[in-house]
């Protein structure tokens, strides 16, 4: 889970949260300066926190709040992740001679002309195995 607190008020929900509601009023977090100067000790206490509530508890916890979050999804989960699904993250490209394959398209969207993705995949193809290993090819297609 990728919780961040930035602002006094973040923090003091994040406090109350855990159940450390007097941290608010420690000096070594009391506002962001202090906060930068201590904040390996901040951290080790987000971590040890962090893995006591479920995705799900810290979600609706950190959205009630205004505490930007989000999951930290495993390779396989992304391609299936609700986000990723609705902005179209991941697109089937075809490749010349490896075949169809998950690509990950350029955030950038334009109205009027096609996003680099789109021209990136007309104008240069990704490296296929004989680019990295001209000597080895023969034997990766034994």
């Amino acid at each position: 889970m990728c919780i961040l607190p930035y602002p006094d008020g973040n923090w003091r929900d994040f406090f109350g949260f855990i159940g450390r509601a007097e941290l608010a009023a420690d000096p070594r977090f009391g506002d962001v300066a202090q906060r930068v100067v201590h904040i390996d000790q901040l951290y080790q206490l987000v971590e040890q926190h962090a893995a006591l509530q479920s995705t799900d508890s810290w979600m609706a916890f950190c959205d009630r709040v205004s505490i930007p979050c989000m999951p930290v999804l495993e390779l396989e989960q992304l391609e299936h992740d609700p986000h990723v699904v609705a902005i179209g993250l991941m697109e089937l490209v075809d490749h010349p001679s490896e075949g169809r394959y998950r690509h990950l398209r350029s955030p950038l969207r334009f109205s009027a002309t096609p996003g680099p993705a789109a021209l990136q995949t007309r104008c240069h193809r990704p490296p296929a195995v004989e680019d990295f290993m001209p000597m080895a090819a023969p034997a990766c297609h034994n």
